[in-house]
């Protein structure tokens, strides 16, 4: 592998060689991938598979509106030094026998320029990082972070009705240690057991306090926030 990442002058044959090799590998080991739709907040984590030459991406719930002909989405091969691909959307939902659905892309042939990709905390070792939501500003525990999205933990209650999929949240801010950031928007877009995964949007006064908290927990001692994987969505 590593002779043939040596080859990618624009060497177009030696990558598609190269990425459809790493599509198999993911499509054989059933690898899940975090993908991310362009030009917007949202990201998730999904399977692919490869057909008749059309690359076929598992659907999660709540993305018919976004996921649409002719947008396109990009992910990162890790086996390959977390080089990139970008997709194009052919047909954006196809239904299957055993109630899932998919999508299915132009098959990449070669690399794309690096996107730039949410730097996401694991917050599960850290109390007081919370989601807040509602006029009564329930609480919920933030289990990872980024500027993009956080996966927030449900221990009671039914996940479709305290979160549906899509419906934007009303008063939504997050609280990091007593440190407010509004939120423009938190719209739930996948379940993951009796967590969450959210799309976010910050103003840019918010993205300036996140960046600032972010770097302050970083440096204190008796709250080392890591940085973990990309696999792992919001």
């Amino acid at each position: 592998m590593t002779d043939l990442l040596n080859l990618f002058k624009r060497d177009n044959k030696a990558e598609k060689m190269a990425i459809a090799q790493a599509i198999r590998r993911l499509e054989t080991f059933k690898t899940p991938i975090r993908m991310e739709l362009e030009n917007s907040y949202i990201n998730f984590r999904t399977v692919v598979s490869s057909r008749e030459g059309m690359l076929v991406v598992a659907k999660p719930n709540g993305l018919n509106e976004q996921i649409t002909k002719g947008t396109f989405l990009r992910f990162r091969l890790t086996d390959l030094k977390n080089r990139e691909v970008r997709l194009e959307v052919v047909h954006s939902h196809v239904n299957l026998n055993n109630g899932g659905a998919v999508f299915l892309c132009k098959y990449p042939i070669q690399f794309t320029a690096q996107g730039r990709y949410s730097t996401r905390f694991d917050t599960s070792h850290l109390m007081g990082v919370t989601l807040e939501a509602g006029p009564g500003h329930d609480e919920y525990r933030i289990m990872d972070i980024s500027q993009s999205g956080v996966k927030v933990q449900v221990p009671m209650g039914d996940l479709k009705s305290v979160f549906p999929l899509g419906k934007q949240l009303s008063e939504a801010q997050i609280n990091i240690k007593g440190n407010i950031i509004p939120l423009v928007k938190a719209v739930p877009r996948v379940y993951k057991g009796r967590s969450v995964g959210m799309e976010l949007e910050l103003d840019n006064n918010g993205s300036g306090m996140f960046d600032k908290v972010i770097r302050r927990m970083e440096m204190t001692a008796d709250s080392k926030m890591y940085q973990t994987s990309s696999e792992s969505s919001g």
